[in-house]
């Protein structure tokens, strides 16, 4: 009775005021973050600062390739004095370095929030780096509220006042470890994450009311911020143009778009799609021919590979998955391929790549001479112990003066033949006899006689960016033996930090659990979705609704591909969720639904208390907020995760169910 006595004042201004309540608890929950996560530990958080550092500090603007040694110093010096392993290996040896590698610099990149948060720097100028970086992950802690902010005006002019999706939308987005950790660190995806929610509230809000002259100057503010921000967020320029377009259309919204999608479809098929690539093999960029040629000089069935100089060059092979590779470790193979090319040449025979833990390797190179008949070259491949994942490379470096170079019949077997050619069992060219012994040959395709979908050159127009390549994404989608690891990886790596994951993404939840937990949340949050659109259609029909829908696809669908065009690096670069952050307030929204959908079913199954949903929901929100700072801030800070710290969390936790339950009107 006390206790409800003690907290009945609390709940009641919680009910009268909960933007404000929200963010408060914002404020609490984001500035834990702002002193837990240690010194340069987010996402490339010392080039970012450097960045801001050089805007404050030079009459100029700062330029690509520009940096400041003893700044640099002075951040490994702190690396050093934090009492934390660094994430960039910064050594004691390499302070004598110039320039010293603390990441990646991102000057150059769009200068809207460096230049924001150079202001206060400037201010702080004499004090020590570690001061002026708190100082600008603060701003970006104070963007952060902003955002939450915008979540709840978007929300508003999505749903009646009252109804529970307006609060849940941003409590979720104040207590998502995911969302919160990168928010709080000094980097440009900050500004994008809040110019991206005033956008889609003006957009939203327009689309329902139209324009006045004060909403439309915001609306067109918004769309330049969006533009000199990130680049991430420039996606909504291009969408811009649909907001007062389905403001007119209204209810025809619906069918008009989807006839203008059906034949932008039809069209962009038919200007770029293919079916000439040879499957199981990547080929980028698309040039004006296919790789697979058909030719009545093939040694085997219709069909070669033609590899040419003309235009840009391309990357050329087949993907081997480090899960395929593991058994393969410590053999020896024979590569065997027919080549010939269009004048006589000297060229270097195909050879593995692979990856391993000090980076790429590569099998020996050897020179043959080849000349314009096709004749059986062989080389001899180990494959070490440290082979992880591997790609069959034909053509290491392209000869000068020669413009066309063909292969025929791959073959790729354990154990060591000669050069005679083997005798294949059928025309897949899988498996045969070399040498009077039996075979199977890796090789998927060997002969380019099987064909996908592919695109050519005209799809260039796609690339706005240098890593976005519309074959590569189509090739490596399509091929689940050679890159479906890849794309399971991506996938878990977004699901993750999404949800959370600390310090840039280097910190998981404590327990392979958690996150089976929280997919089984998603995927219930989705069959809810699922549930309420069916249940109520009406709101899915509204066009602001088919507007957040195109938003999510455009920025999700890039941010799942974004890491392709790296998968051969000497570090696979997996996708992170933050590239996704101009998308995150919509896709809580669909979370939240779903969610809220599941929990008014059990209510009314089990006939439980009217606000048993937002009870639930808002425990469940709680509890991964706490584990999170038990798992991020216990690995850094190991008392935190001592028993007695964590009956604290746990008490705390009792405390605000019980204050929440006092709610329920039974």
């Amino acid at each position: 009775m006390k206790m409800k006595q003690v907290l009945s004042p609390v709940i009641e201004s919680v009910q009268k005021h909960p933007l404000r309540a929200i963010l408060i608890l914002g404020f609490l929950h984001g500035l834990i973050y702002v002193f837990m996560i240690p010194l340069w530990w987010h996402h490339e958080e010392p080039g970012h600062f450097e960045y801001v550092w050089l805007a404050a500090h030079q009459e100029e603007w700062p330029q690509p390739g520009e940096y400041d040694n003893n700044l640099r110093k002075q951040i490994a010096e702190s690396m050093f004095a934090s009492g934390q392993d660094n994430l960039f290996n910064v050594s004691l040896g390499s302070l004598d370095d110039d320039p010293i590698d603390t990441g990646g610099s991102p000057v150059g990149r769009k200068a809207v929030y460096y230049w924001l948060v150079s202001w206060p720097i400037k201010l702080a100028h004499n004090q020590p780096v570690v001061i002026q970086l708190y100082i600008g992950r603060l701003i970006s802690f104070a963007l952060f509220l902003i955002s939450i902010w915008l979540a709840w005006l978007f929300m508003g002019e999505l749903v009646n006042k009252g109804h529970p999706l307006q609060w849940m939308v941003p409590f979720s987005l104040a207590l998502l470890p995911g969302y919160l950790d990168n928010m709080t660190s000094v980097h440009d995806d900050v500004l994008g994450a809040v110019v991206s929610a005033l956008f889609l509230w003006l957009s939203v809000r327009s689309i329902k009311k139209g324009f006045s002259v004060l909403s439309f100057i915001g609306w067109a503010i918004s769309i330049a911020l969006c533009f000199y921000s990130r680049d991430t967020t420039v996606p909504f320029v291009f969408l811009a143009p649909l907001v007062p377009l389905f403001r007119v259309l209204k209810q025809k919204t619906y069918l008009v778009m989807g006839a203008a999608f059906l034949l932008a479809t039809i069209i962009l098929s038919i200007k770029t799609v293919t079916f000439q690539d040879a499957s199981q093999w990547f080929s980028y960029p698309a040039g004006k021919q296919s790789v697979r040629f058909e030719t009545t000089k093939a040694p085997f069935g219709n069909f070669i590979f033609s590899l040419s100089n003309e235009g840009e060059m391309k990357s050329f092979g087949q993907s081997f998955a480090p899960g395929f590779i593991k058994p393969l470790r410590k053999k020896t193979f024979t590569l065997g391929v027919w080549i010939w090319a269009d004048e006589p040449t000297q060229l270097e025979l195909p050879i593995i790549q692979y990856r391993t833990p000090d980076g790429l390797a590569t099998s020996p190179l050897q020179n043959v001479q080849v000349g314009t008949t096709p004749i059986f070259y062989t080389t001899t491949l180990y494959i070490p112990h440290e082979a992880n994942h591997t790609w069959l490379t034909p053509l290491p470096t392209f000869p000068e003066n020669i413009h066309h170079i063909y292969y025929d019949g791959f073959v790729l077997a354990e154990g060591e033949y000669t050069s005679t050619p083997p005798e294949f069992e059928n025309e897949n060219l899988l498996s045969g006899v070399w040498d009077e012994k039996s075979f199977s040959n890796i090789i998927r395709n060997p002969s380019a006689e099987h064909a996908w979908i592919g695109v050519n050159e005209t799809s260039h127009f796609l690339k706005l960016r240098s890593y976005i390549e519309p074959s590569l994404y189509l090739q490596t989608i399509q091929d689940s033996q050679g890159f479906g690891w890849y794309y399971r990886a991506s996938l878990s790596t977004l699901f993750q930090s999404f949800w959370g994951q600390g310090a840039g993404t280097e910190i998981p939840l404590v327990g392979g659990f958690s996150y089976n937990i929280l997919k089984i949340i998603s995927i219930l949050a989705l069959l809810g979705s699922v549930l309420y659109i069916s249940k109520a259609p009406i709101l899915f029909t509204r066009p602001e609704m088919l507007f957040m829908l195109i938003i999510m696809l455009v920025i999700w669908v890039p941010t799942f591909f974004r890491g392709t065009y790296w998968v051969f690096y000497f570090v696979p670069l997996v996708p992170y969720a933050r590239y996704a952050f101009p998308a995150f307030i919509p896709t809580l929204l669909l979370i939240s639904a779903g969610i809220l959908k599941i929990l008014q079913w059990i209510t009314i199954q089990y006939k439980l208390e009217k606000s048993f949903p937002s009870l639930a929901f808002q425990t469940f929100m709680f509890s991964l907020a706490i584990y999170a700072i038990f798992s991020f801030g216990g690995y850094f800070y190991p008392q935190i995760q001592s028993a007695g710290f964590l009956m604290l969390l746990i008490s705390l936790a009792i405390v605000i169910f019980m204050g929440l339950k006092s709610m329920v009107v039974k």
